[in-house]
């Protein structure tokens, strides 16, 4: 099968991201050896993570290297030390400074006098094995004193690589970063961070889908303002901007194609389709934010229909375990119980299907006999049951409600509810503001003229037994 311009670009990016893989090696190497770093000390490294280890040489060194030429090895096995007496504080000394050691002339490769890591990989361009040769530190000898231990540029790039970064923060940087290498004319830069960018938008879909997966799961208690409609809308806002920025890109892509050398136009080709991915990409995901408000409106209404029955308990994990740990003791006394909880269930006995059709029949034989008649009337008027509240005081606290609630401004249920017991209000009426506030509250506010917020709980006082979630009302100006 021959080799497309596509499946190339795609192989070399893949050769690159192992070449950075590979800076690792060394970090993993020493995590997987370390048992047999100190033959006189077996249980040396029993409970010491080199892996935390070497991170925390990597950040003293780069500290030192912002006003000063780097850490010296005596600096840096004064850190090492510190670190492991706060991971396995039963060392001695004399064995905290071996650990030191080891980390230290592991990750310098002092075993090799400090020459440079070398490790194979298939090199796509070329379609051959090559070495990849990288120091992660590099040691500077001085003219007076000791030498300094710096960070190279493959070991800030190891560095920098596990820092935790949220993929929003991230596309926005690659953006901005790509849209200044094209306009230095760096094409292959910014092809290679639009790749990226595709990974990082693929990124934050799983992590939209898992987030969308776990409210459809929980939607019995997840409230909407506080728990969906926030994360919703910083993910609509987080594409719109990031449509707009990838079409900013495309727009001056065509202006450099007519400038760029031959060999930088594929470059610029490539990160034409790339950002293209992107942009479709995300206007997907913004429908299907969009969308997913409708989504949660028919969940929630699925959420009040009655409940079904709930599972049957576990006989082994529910029942039987429990009671095998019990001591008997606290059995005997449910002895009974118990034994009736085992015993297999007994079926109830039903009519023979021939019996009931032959029983059927024999009611159809007997004679009916008309009844009398009787001037008493066959059906009885049940009457209506009363109304908890009057009308006049429906209509009363409807009026204080609005009396109550200024427009455009936000007024809190148990501030209102306080405000009504100042003004001697008694039970039966409070109960009737509350039923009336909570009727608004699960009515459309187009209708009410009323927006809620959930709060909250407070509980007004025991004898008037109001309590619950607080809400914030705001009466909207008409």
């Amino acid at each position: 099968m021959e080799a497309t311009p596509e499946t190339t670009t795609r192989a070399s990016d893949l050769s690159r991201q192992v070449r950075n893989a590979l800076l690792l090696s060394p970090i993993h190497s020493l995590e997987h050896e370390k048992k047999r770093l100190a033959p006189n000390h077996p249980d040396l490294f029993e409970g010491i993570d080199t892996l935390y280890l070497s991170f925390s040489l990597f950040d003293f060194i780069s500290e030192h290297m912002v006003f000063g030429p780097g850490a010296t090895s005596e600096e840096i096995l004064q850190h090492l030390g510190q670190e492991v007496i706060f991971i396995k504080p039963s060392l001695t000394s004399d064995e905290i400074q071996v650990v030191a050691k080891i980390i230290l002339d592991r990750l310098s490769n002092s075993r090799e006098r400090h020459q440079a890591f070398s490790f194979p990989l298939f090199d796509a361009r070329d379609q051959e094995i090559k070495l990849r040769h990288f120091r992660l530190l590099a040691y500077h000898p001085a003219d007076e004193g000791a030498g300094h231990y710096v960070l190279t540029q493959e070991g800030f790039a190891v560095y920098l690589s596990m820092l935790e970064l949220d993929p929003e923060v991230a596309q926005q940087i690659n953006e901005i970063m790509i849209q200044q290498l094209i306009k230095r004319g760096r094409f292959r830069d910014a092809r290679e961070l639009a790749s990226r960018n595709q990974m990082q938008t693929k990124q934050y879909l799983n992590q939209l889908l898992e987030l969308l997966r776990k409210i459809q799961r929980n939607i019995r208690t997840t409230d909407w303002q506080v728990g969906v409609k926030p994360r919703l809308d910083q993910a609509r806002y987080h594409f719109e901007d990031r449509i707009r920025e990838e079409g900013s890109i495309l727009m001056s892509v065509p202006g450099y194609l007519e400038q760029a050398a031959d060999d930088q136009i594929p470059f610029l080709l490539d990160l034409q389709d790339m950002v293209q991915d992107c942009q479709k990409w995300h206007g997907q995901l913004h429908r299907m934010v969009m969308d997913f408000y409708e989504e949660f409106q028919r969940l929630q209404a699925f959420v009040f229909r009655s409940a079904g029955m709930g599972p049957v308990a576990d006989l082994e994990q529910d029942v039987l375990a429990p009671l095998s740990m019990a001591p008997v003791e606290k059995l005997a006394p449910h002895a009974r119980e118990i034994t009736v909880l085992l015993n297999p269930g007994k079926p109830v006995k039903l009519f023979d299907p021939f019996l009931l059709v032959h029983l059927i029949e024999q009611q159809s034989e007997v004679e009916e006999t008309p009844l009398e008649e009787s001037s008493e009337a066959m059906l009885e008027e049940i009457p209506a049951p009363a109304m908890r509240f009057s009308k006049e005081l429906i209509h009363k606290m409807t009026q204080y409600l609005e009396d109550h609630l200024p427009e455009n401004e936000s007024v809190q249920l148990d501030a209102l509810l306080q405000h009504a017991l100042e003004d001697q209000l008694d039970k039966d009426e409070l109960l009737c503001l509350t039923y009336l506030i909570l009727g608004k509250y699960g009515s459309d506010e187009r209708v009410t003229g009323l927006k809620f917020e959930k709060l909250e709980p407070f509980q007004l006082s025991a004898e008037v037994g109001v309590s619950g979630d607080n809400l914030r009302i705001t009466k909207e100006g008409s």
